[in-house]
């Protein structure tokens, strides 16, 4: 199911929503693209609970509107012993439809308990909603079960591959979203057509206001293109691949120049590369930098081109559909990327980018050789902005969502 677009935005009748994530606010940036729709839905007058199952660093700012609930997993057991909620026992015969990850499963349970016990001193909340068809929801259907508020869950990319209670949990939601029709594909393979309510509605992103591209080469500025990339150092990103096609451009005489952006376990491996290649004066590494600080660089023109080197690992570790390139998009930068997971329904090839195969440098190398033209560059930019604008705008997909939960 494909939801069309809600023209316009109004106010809706106050909900009380359980907003269940698997990290966020806390966890550094790894959550951080949650933010746009948790703003969006506050600002239609939904009353947001956010309920973190792990909570380790220091916590971000919430948007306003949004409130993060004292419940922990480290401090629930105490709840569960002293209130021993009716219904978990048939919550744990639930749980064990799927032995594998009965463990972890079961872990959630305290924290489903504690939150259900405060709930009944305090007004229902009218929805839960998980994202992740891992623990997180697991935790929803939990609650769920203990104090009849309807679920529903959004997937995204390597939980479709994980068994995790999927019949139980597609019988039981309201809803499952996926972010991309090619992560739902995978998961109706396992459980089969007919399962459920089954929704594709991508996350979204707040538009750049930049409507304009980089001035052209030579014009304003040096003849330098100037690349970005933004994401964590995993070796699902495919960063080491944008590093060597770096040295094949400079091997060709071609004039460029790369910003890095994310922190990781392959920090030191990537570093060492640039080094190796002797790269240090055209590829630089910024570490983790704010969404937000990433928006006004891109709307103040820094930078043409945004590339996305990511990789299929295999047994579903691939992109999703990366809310990065999809910022870049709205800012109006050109973009490069592999066909790899759900990146395709956001960039299409010749039209809103360029495409390329995964794990190949000199393909990356060409793309982004074609994009110093300026004419090429321009016109893939406007149409690529076009499309988020269009199709990924965060107040519209909140909209989507808040219809779905309330329908």
């Amino acid at each position: 199911m494909l939801l069309g677009p809600i023209l316009t935005r109004s106010r809706c009748p106050e909900v009380r929503l359980l907003y269940i994530t698997a990290s966020y606010p806390f966890g550094g940036s790894a959550e951080s693209f949650l933010e746009p729709e948790l703003a969006e839905l506050a600002a239609l007058g939904v009353r947001i609970d956010v309920l973190p199952m792990r909570r380790t660093g220091v916590a971000r700012a919430l948007p306003p509107g949004v409130t993060l609930r004292a419940e922990s997993l480290a401090g629930s057991v105490r709840t569960t012993l002293r209130h021993r909620a009716r219904g978990t026992g048939a919550l744990l015969r639930v749980l064990r439809q799927s032995p594998r990850v009965l463990a972890r499963n079961s872990v959630v349970i305290p924290l489903a308990v504690a939150v259900a016990a405060s709930i009944a001193d305090e007004e229902p909340y009218d929805h839960i909603h998980a994202h992740w068809l891992s623990h997180t929801s697991t935790c929803a259907l939990a609650i769920s079960h203990l104090t009849g508020s309807p679920f529903s869950i959004t997937a995204h990319r390597w939980d479709v591959y994980v068994e995790n209670l999927f019949h139980a949990k597609a019988e039981r939601a309201v809803f499952i979203r996926f972010i991309a029709r090619a992560c739902r594909a995978a998961f109706e393979e396992r459980v089969g057509e007919g399962a459920g309510r089954l929704v594709d509605l991508h996350m979204g992103v707040e538009s750049s206001e930049r409507v304009d591209g980089p001035p052209p080469l030579g014009q304003e500025r040096g003849t330098t293109l100037r690349l970005v990339t933004a994401g964590s150092l995993l070796p699902v990103k495919g960063q080491r691949h944008l590093v060597e096609a770096m040295s094949l451009l400079r091997d060709r005489g071609f004039d460029t120049t790369l910003d890095l952006y994310g922190d990781g376990p392959l920090a030191p491996e990537l570093a060492a590369q640039v080094s190796d290649l002797a790269l240090a004066d055209r590829v630089t590494m910024h570490g983790v930098r704010p969404r937000s600080e990433l928006a006004t660089t891109y709307a103040a023109g820094q930078y043409d081109v945004f590339v996305m080197p990511s990789v299929d690992l295999g047994g579903g570790v691939h992109e999703g559909v990366p809310v990065s390139v999809m910022e870049a998009m709205s800012a109006g930068l050109a973009v490069v990327a592999t066909e790899t997971g759900g990146i395709p329904e956001l960039v299409v090839d010749g039209v809103t980018g360029l495409l390329v195969p995964d794990k190949s440098a000199a393909a990356l190398a060409d793309a982004i050789q074609r994009l110093s033209d300026d004419e090429l560059r321009s016109t893939l930019a406007a149409a690529g902005t076009r499309h988020v604008r269009t199709e990924f705008d965060a107040a519209t997909v909140a909209a989507q969502l808040l219809a779905l939960m309330q329908g």
